[in-house]
């Protein structure tokens, strides 16, 4: 998978708030006796890649920088890691949705220009 069908998945699983948690990486959860998954913007990137993971390494580290360098842009606190970020105790799940968010739009960005300059040395 490449970075930006990562950062795709990761939001469409991350999209609907239950799915959503903090300090904990994934927990399964019954609702009714169905099992339902929740889990924190990490546990959603590696869930998303969880059927190619092999192929899809290097793809989840350009998606895990490309958020990195949005929250370092974005906010004055530092964090090491996504972990700590969703884990913040002031983190809404708004703000890993517009992270995920702008996180697709960077991708998409980076992969134009990326193809523009590969049609540029051909």
């Amino acid at each position: 998978m490449t970075r930006t069908e990562i950062l795709q998945k990761t939001r469409e699983i991350l999209a609907d708030e239950k799915h959503w948690t903090q300090k904990a990486f994934v927990i399964t959860k019954f609702n009714e006796g169905k099992p339902f998954f929740v889990c924190c913007l990490m546990g959603a990137m590696n869930m998303a890649i969880a059927d190619s993971y092999a192929l899809s390494v290097k793809g989840h580290q350009e998606a895990q920088v490309i958020l990195l360098n949005i929250i370092k842009k974005k906010y004055v606190k530092g964090y090491a890691s996504l972990i700590p970020f969703n884990d913040d105790e002031e983190r809404t799940h708004l703000d890993i949705i517009e992270l995920l968010d702008e996180g697709i739009v960077k991708s998409l960005a980076m992969n134009h220009d990326e193809a523009a300059k590969e049609n540029h040395n051909v």
